[in-house]
């Protein structure tokens, strides 16, 4: 008997598979649901799809105003801290005890 490869087994067993699945005859039909009726597993999987997705929304939304609400807290404090700062002409300026003093842009 001749010395076959790896790979000439391999093409043997897979023609070998195929010629199984050919003489087993065609799989049976599933039976017929009636018109319009999905079975129960596929609504409860599209109803935990729907939980899952409404789930996930909300808690982006919970995120979202978290970053809002830090974001405010921030512009709320950076306008405190101006109390002593004016904008005039595009630039910044911040009172010192003699005076103004030059702070960046606007």
């Amino acid at each position: 008997m001749a010395r076959r490869t790896p790979r000439a087994l391999a093409a043997l067993l897979a023609l070998a598979a195929t010629a199984a699945v050919h003489a087993a005859g065609p799989a049976q039909p599933a039976p017929a649901a009636t018109a319009g009726a999905r079975p129960a597993t596929a609504a409860s999987a599209e109803q935990d799809e729907e939980q899952a997705a409404r789930e996930l929304r909300q808690a982006a939304l919970k995120v979202q105003q978290r970053l809002r609400a830090q974001h405010k807290a921030r512009e709320a404090a950076r306008r405190d801290e101006t109390k002593n700062e004016r904008c005039i002409g595009n630039q910044r300026m911040r009172r010192v005890a003699n005076g103004w003093v030059d702070a960046g842009n606007c």
